[in-house]
């Protein structure tokens, strides 16, 4: 059994950052779902989306750099880099510009 010493080691300031990226995006998506959102914040939570996707694709790389480069890595994580992609850009238009 790990010890408390070695999951401090395994759980940085970065882990903790993804952790609650992943709280906030989940509460973003609840939040897009269920309530009615008005355009100016809808513009805000996709952006804030944006950001968290980055952070999300950013963390495949820390956590492959952590894993030594191994490309055993990759067997598991193109599920991370998929689902680190913003599928709204694919589903949404931009507004016509005046």
């Amino acid at each position: 059994m790990k010890t408390e010493q070695e999951l401090r080691q395994r759980l940085n300031p970065w882990d903790w950052l993804v952790l609650v990226v992943a709280v906030v995006s989940l509460l973003l998506v609840i939040l897009e779902t269920f309530l009615h959102v008005p355009p100016a914040a809808l513009s805000v939570l996709r952006t804030v989306d944006m950001l968290s996707c980055a952070i999300f694709l950013a963390d495949v790389f820390v956590r492959w750099r952590r894993e030594k480069f191994a490309a055993s890595y990759w067997r598991w994580a193109w599920i991370d880099v998929l689902a680190s992609i913003p599928f709204c850009l694919l589903y949404t238009s931009p507004s016509p510009r005046d």
